[in-house]
């Protein structure tokens, strides 16, 4: 191996590190705001349950 392709193959996997690790902070991001958006329609859905007994 030349430290051509050696290089070559470092920098390749230094971007799949990096896209793996965006991919994973997306979907953390959008897992806790569903949550939370779920959390407030609950909490809103047992308040209107509530006033209404």
């Amino acid at each position: 191996m030349t430290a051509l392709s050696f290089y070559t193959v470092a920098i390749i996997a230094l971007i799949l590190l990096a896209v793996i690790g965006v991919i994973v902070g997306i979907y953390l991001v959008f897992k806790t705001y569903n949550r939370r958006r779920q959390q407030t329609y609950m909490a809103e859905w047992q308040a209107d349950r509530r006033q209404r007994e």
